[in-house]
C-alpha cells in the first residue's frame, strides 16, 4: 500500500501502462544502457525505482507513447489553425498525462502550460511544446523503438 500520495501517484502512473503480468515477470532483453540518451527528457532515476529495473516494462510504455503521439503536433496543428482550442487542449491533456506517464515531466510540464493557455484561447507555447515531444520521440526511436521485448 503507498504510503504517501505521491508514492500512490507513482505507483498508479506505472500500472496506467497496462503491462501484462507475464512481461512484468520476463527477464530482461533490454538493458539500462538502452535508455541512457532519454536522460535529460525523462527521470531516470525514478523509472529505475518504478519500474524495479525492468527494462522491458519501460520499453513497452515508450513504444505506446510513440505510438500514439508521432503524430500529436500535426493533428493540434490543424486543430488550432482550424480555431478547434477545444478539441486541441484535450489533446494537449493526454500528451500532458502520457509524458508524466513515462516521466517526461518537462514536456509534461510545458503540455500543461500549452493546455491552461488553449482554453483562454490562446497557444504560444504551441512550438514549444512540438519542439520538446520532437525531441522525445527522436530519442525514443533512435535505440528504442522495436527492440526485443517491447
Amino acid at each position: 500500500m503507498a504510503s504517501t500520495l505521491v508514492d500512490f501517484i507513482e505507483q498508479k502512473r506505472a500500472a496506467e501502462c497496462s503491462l501484462s503480468t507475464s512481461l512484468m515477470e520476463e527477464n530482461n532483453t533490454v538493458s539500462e544502457e538502452d535508455f541512457i540518451m532519454l536522460d535529460g527528457c525523462v527521470e531516470l532515476e525514478r523509472v529505475r525505482h518504478n519500474f524495479g529495473h525492468n527494462f522491458n516494462a519501460y520499453q513497452h510504455c515508450l513504444n505506446h507513447f510513440h505510438n500514439d503521439f508521432k503524430t500529436w503536433a500535426d493533428e493540434v496543428e490543424v486543430l488550432i489553425k482550424q480555431r478547434k482550442l477545444e478539441g486541441a487542449a484535450r489533446q494537449t491533456h493526454k500528451l500532458k498525462g502520457a509524458a508524466a506517464n513515462i516521466y517526461a515531466i518537462s514536456l509534461s510540464n510545458s503540455a500543461a502550460e500549452l493546455y491552461a493557455m488553449l482554453l483562454k484561447g490562446e497557444w504560444g507555447a504551441f512550438t514549444k511544446v512540438k519542439n520538446q515531444l520532437d525531441v522525445v520521440l527522436r530519442k525514443i526511436s533512435a535505440k528504442t523503438i522495436n527492440k526485443k521485448g517491447a
